[in-house]
């Protein structure tokens, strides 16, 4: 990754600056006419983590010329264009994709001065990394133009919740507040915008009008997805009074939007992969974990099987009941039986207990039952739980709770032949507990090595490691671990049979959890392979990859995020053409018809759309001299490039003779008839002779025949 050489943006535009207020549209009028913005309306389609937004803008000239919008664009991370059209009268007209130096010619050659009736053309590109650039022209006097755009956002995942943002900073009067609806594909889904329940398809306003510093300060709240509800249980994983449907997050300057994800079975995966001409590939991997990966057994029958051994001590007795009184509330619905073993077993209330009895079961239980005794006879205990829980209807459960010291002549073929009774929907877990200072929190650790794991995992379960703590709070997170599976350990991710190197995977992947890869590779594969474990469950999940996925969305997602460095400008030009997408190398260029230079279209003295600056950086293409010219005259005129290239490579002579510069030097020239506008020298490692060129070049004066408004080349010094 990051081995190649990337563009800069390729249309600049120079607007007046805004009031510096974060994530807030910018809207400026060329001529200074009195623009406004009358509707700005978002519609949001959700299918499948993937947000498509329809964006209707229109616009109304209260002044006495037609003049034109140039709107600065704010977009979400990951958000990218990837359409474009402008209304004419009652029809509306498609936009197309065009190279951006193209697409720049075309627009400005259509908005100059000429004979011609005024029709309508827009233009959508790329000014960086969630910015874009709209120009529409022309907003005739006391008439309202109308374009509309469609952007792509990946959606986060958090618990069975979709989000997405858009943003709802106002800080211009002239700009509309926006409204905002969102449709699902899944019709069930619930919508949620700003934390308010919102019928699919309704339409609300999600921004105030923010014309201050001060205002946008107090604007909230400044909280992101990745924020904490306000109240947590200090022992507990979960939020109190946790709203199961309800988004607990907004993104200040952002409305947040949610929708309720269709059932999850596991896992759901994305994967796509787009192919690039020279082998590399851009990938897309978005794995959303179910909201609950395993449910909760319903009127579960369970034994806590607890060592009443000398070793474990009566402390030890004492904090294996404040583990399972920890355990009991979060499985209410089951009924509950104790059983100690030392030499022998016994139970402790003689009955199967409801968890609302609990505390008043064990507090009425015999003392003389809770002493501590000789021997460890764990497969005595695990013998009489299967004999006890035989005969009962619905799930079983067995809760060892043991300092896991045994006996010498104990080996675990024992302990599967004391379970041999239970021969269905059942199964056994193991906590080595060492008690510890009262108030210490206690932590539960997987050990599959463990000489009793076998006992767990051959029946569905697994051993865990409790240190620490005294008191019932202390044990609530770690007595969670054996309620229910909410995690997939050991999880891994790899391409075919290989980890994949490009990504950082995390060795635990809970329920409920989103992850989002994307990045550039110099392979690819037909398929990746999820694999772990939920609790001795073996979780395997082989995910072939997405041909339309990978076709199309990837391919223009690769220009909402970083990846789009890794790309050259072949490599762009080939991304964005499938995705569809605005980017560093194309544009969406919208022409009602007919339209053709007007008799209110800008004159050369008025500044050539405010210095609309076209050029990829290196050129398109890499090779020779690239450029563009337009302006004033029908004939192909001089052979400007040559031209420039001779004074260029007599006026830099003196910096590079003799200096043994071996790397290319290549020069970026910007030319306003005989006047050099602009220009940038690349050449790696060596300040000094690029100060030389630099100051060599601006010092060229350009022969009269220069007479092109604007004119820009990339070459190449000798």
């Amino acid at each position: 990754m990051g081995k190649k050489t990337y563009l800069t943006a390729a249309i600049t535009i120079i607007v007046s600056s805004s009031s510096g207020l974060a994530h807030a549209d910018y809207l400026v009028a060329t001529r200074g006419e009195p623009l406004i913005e009358t509707k700005h309306a978002v519609k949001v389609s959700v299918d499948d983590g993937l947000a498509t937004i329809t964006v209707l803008r229109s616009f109304r000239n209260e002044g006495s010329i037609a003049d034109q919008v140039e709107m600065d664009i704010v977009l979400p991370w990951e958000t990218v264009a990837t359409g474009l059209r402008i209304k004419g009268k009652n029809r509306w007209y498609d936009g197309e994709l065009m190279e951006t130096e193209m697409a720049a010619v075309v627009y400005r050659s259509l908005t100059g001065y000429g004979p011609w009736k005024v029709k309508d053309p827009a233009i959508l590109f790329w000014d960086d990394l969630g910015a874009l650039g709209l120009w529409v022209f022309p907003v005739n006097p006391q008439a309202t133009s109308t374009i509309e755009y469609t952007l792509l956002q990946p959606m986060d995942y958090r618990d069975g919740v979709y989000y997405m943002r858009y943003p709802a900073l106002v800080d211009q009067a002239e700009m509309a507040v926006p409204t905002l609806s969102v449709v699902s594909k899944h019709k069930k889904a619930k919508v949620f915008i700003n934390g308010e329940k919102i019928a699919q398809g309704k339409a609300v306003a999600i921004a105030k009008r923010l014309l201050t510093q001060e205002d946008a300060d107090a604007y909230g709240p400044s909280t992101n997805l990745e924020c904490e509800p306000d109240e947590w249980d200090e022992y507990w994983y979960e939020p109190v009074e946790w709203e199961e449907d309800y988004p607990f997050c907004h993104a200040a300057g952002e409305a947040l939007v949610a929708v309720t994800a269709p059932k999850i079975d596991t896992v759901d995966v994305r994967y796509g992969a787009f192919g690039l001409f020279d082998g590399g590939s851009i990938i897309r991997l978005e794995i959303d974990a179910a909201k609950t990966l395993r449910p909760r057994p319903k009127k579960a029958s369970v034994v806590f099987v607890v060592d009443g051994s000398h070793s474990f001590t009566v402390e030890g007795i004492d904090a294996a009941l404040d583990f399972a009184a920890a355990f009991v509330p979060q499985l209410p619905d089951a009924r509950y039986e104790v059983v100690l073993f030392r030499r022998h077993a016994q139970r402790l209330f003689g009955e199967f207990v409801p968890a609302p009895k609990w505390k008043q079961s064990l507090s009425a239980a015999p003392p003389v039952r809770l002493a501590a005794g000789n021997g460890s006879n764990l497969d005595a205990g695990l013998a009489m739980a299967a004999k006890i829980l035989e005969p009962r209807k619905g799930p079983k459960r067995i809760i060892v709770i043991s300092d896991t010291h045994m006996r010498s002549s104990y080996h675990n073929g024992l302990a599967h032949d004391a379970l041999e009774p239970l021969d269905k929907d059942f199964l056994v877990h193991v906590v080595d507990l060492t008690p510890g200072s009262a108030g210490e929190r206690a932590e539960a650790v997987r050990d599959d090595d463990h000489d009793l794991s076998p006992v767990a995992l051959g029946h569905g379960g697994i051993l865990v490691l409790v240190d620490e703590g005294l008191r019932k709070m202390d044990y609530r997170e770690a007595a969670r671990e054996l309620v229910r599976p909410w995690k997939i350990e050991d999880f891994e991710i790899l391409s075919g049979e290989m980890m994949i190197e490009e990504i950082e995977v995390p060795e635990v992947l809970p329920e409920g959890k989103g992850l989002r890869y994307m990045f550039y590779t110099d392979g690819d594969a037909a398929f990746v392979t999820l694999r772990g474990r939920i609790w001795n469950e073996a979780f395997t999940r082989i995910v072939p990859m997405d041909p339309e996925y990978g076709g199309s969305v990837v391919p223009a997602l690769a220009f909402g995020s970083y990846v789009y460095l890794d790309l050259d400008d072949l490599e762009m030009m080939e991304a964005a053409t499938a995705g569809g997408a605005v980017s560093p190398v194309t544009s969406y260029l919208s022409i009602e018809p007919g339209v053709r230079p007007s008799t209110e279209g800008f004159e050369a003295a008025e500044g050539g759309m405010l210095g609309m600056m076209i050029g990829t950086g290196f050129g398109f293409g890499g090779i020779g001299l690239t450029g563009t010219g337009a302006g004033g005259g029908g004939s192909a005129g001089p052979d400007y490039a040559s031209i420039l290239k001779l004074h260029a490579d007599e006026a830099s002579g003196p910096c590079l003779t003799g200096k043994g510069i071996d790397a290319e030097v290549r020069v970026r020239f910007e030319c306003t008839y005989d006047e050099i506008a602009d220009l940038d020298v690349y050449l790696d490692d060596n300040d000094s002779v690029r100060t030389c060129i630099e100051d060599a070049l601006w010092a060229i004066r350009l022969p009269g025949e220069f007479d092109r408004h604007r004119l820009e080349y990339v070459i190449d010094l000798d």
